[in-house]
């Protein structure tokens, strides 16, 4: 038997005799919204779905303890754009791997680990849309991605071959 009891701001429910007091775990139950917010945005259609209800259900909960709606919005708008910084993020490493498969790959394993990577960039793709913003994974962006890569992958290898000629000038 569960009863909710109304404290002043603060509520406590009591189950099976024992009193939770849920005001304590604002914080952390705001930080969990956040996360289940971006989760329902997911790629992954079964994960969406199960994060959405787990989302509204925390909404509800969040609404009990008194968080305005006003609240939860900033608390969307922050999440939302901590994960598309994010994203933009993993698309660009992802973009830097693929490079580095087309540079230096050539085995069956780095075919399979190209397609990996491939894959990942369209799920990228996919939950940047569902984000909201179509303009991080675009046939443009993937052009630029690579030369930004490419130019990296330059910069990485001189600085390689810096290190190699010191430890060769060291050894002799």
């Amino acid at each position: 038997m569960t009863k909710t009891y109304d404290r002043s701001t603060d509520v406590l429910v009591t189950f099976l005799g024992y009193k939770i007091d849920l005001s304590t775990q604002t914080a952390a139950l705001m930080d969990k919204y956040a996360k289940l917010y971006i989760e329902a945005r997911s790629h992954n259609p079964l994960l969406a779905k199960f994060a959405e209800i787990k989302c509204g259900m925390l909404q509800a909960l969040l609404s009990l303890l008194g968080i305005s709606t006003e609240e939860l919005q900033v608390i969307q708008k922050k999440a939302l754009k901590g994960s598309l910084e994010e994203n933009q993020l993993l698309f660009e490493q992802n973009e830097y791997n693929l490079e580095m498969m087309e540079l230096f790959g050539g085995s069956k394993k780095d075919k399979g680990r190209k397609m990996i990577l491939l894959e990942i960039r369209e799920q990228i793709k996919k939950t940047t849309q569902r984000l909201g913003c179509d303009t991080i994974v675009t046939e443009e962006t993937i052009v630029l991605a690579k030369k930004k890569a490419v130019s990296q992958v330059l910069v990485d290898m001189n600085q390689e071959k810096q290190a190699l000629g010191m430890m060769l000038e060291f050894y002799r």
